[in-house]
């Protein structure tokens, strides 16, 4: 499927949905990425994509990262498919020169080559077109459905990769792990509600408490309310006390048994209809 009006916003739909300071600072972020990137590839980028919470305007201060995608030129990259390092150096340090983040918590910027925007999906409604145009392609459906499943089947694993990293982080880590625990509670909490409502593309467009709030099962709606609630509150406090930090990593650990054994109860026959 192309990208259409209809799937697309353009930057201004896009700081209509962002709130007055949070705007500002995207826009600062977007407009020294275009810089750094015209400095480094003259004539580049073809596009700028701004997708995820700052998108949907649900971004956590300090916990969420302002993901941004460029689509550059396929002469930008090299026989193996990398960007040239020196260039990429180059574009780095004009951006840590220019580029004020906060309350985001750091830039995650990809790169995809024009050439090869076949396998590159994006969810309709869930990202905009801040600069540029672009042939863009949104995933099947069903097939998002199946990912999800697959992911929550594997959740075991992740939690065992938590449950290690906790036994291993130092104290000044917790906050960083306490993050990327934040990260995959939400994600799982929005597979969880793509299959008990069979629609994978409104799971990624609604706001997390919107998500954590439609469950099925009312005691996790609710656990998982409060955890995201008291996650975003001590991350704009400042991080607070590492005791609350491993108190949080535990209510995550224990959030995402219960969204694999909720997953495991729903199933592709019990979703409703």
């Amino acid at each position: 499927m192309t990208a259409n009006a209809r799937m697309m916003e353009t930057w201004y739909m896009a700081q209509e949905r962002a709130v007055g300071a949070t705007w500002a600072v995207v826009e600062g972020v977007a407009q020294a990425v275009l810089a750094a990137v015209a400095m480094a590839w003259p004539g580049e980028p073809l596009a700028l994509i701004l997708y995820g919470s700052a998108h949907r305007g649900d971004f956590v201060p300090f916990c969420s990262d302002l993901n941004l995608r460029l689509i550059l030129s396929h002469g930008c990259f090299g026989p193996h498919g990398g960007l040239d390092p020196a260039r990429v150096a180059l574009a780095r340090l004009a951006l840590e020169e220019s580029v004020e983040l906060p309350p985001f918590r750091s830039l995650n910027l990809e790169a995809w080559d024009v050439n090869d925007m076949a396998g590159r999906m994006l969810v309709p409604g869930c990202f905009a077109l801040l600069y540029g145009s672009a042939e863009l392609h949104a995933p099947r459906e069903w097939e998002m459905l199946a990912q999800s499943r697959l992911c929550l089947a594997k959740l075991p694993e992740r939690i065992a990769w938590l449950s290690r990293a906790l036994l291993r982080v130092e104290r000044g880590g917790l906050l960083a792990l306490l993050v990327d625990a934040f990260r995959e509670v939400t994600r799982a909490l929005r597979q969880l509600w793509a299959m008990e409502n069979l629609a994978p593309f409104a799971s990624w467009r609604l706001p997390r408490l919107e998500i954590a709030a439609g469950l099925a099962e009312p005691a996790l709606a609710e656990g998982s309310a409060s955890f995201l609630r008291d996650v975003a509150a001590l991350c704009a406090a400042g991080g607070g006390e590492p005791r609350e930090q491993v108190r949080l990593l535990q209510r995550a650990l224990q959030l995402l048994e219960q969204v694999h054994l909720a997953a495991r109860a729903a199933g592709p026959d019990k979703a409703k209809d």
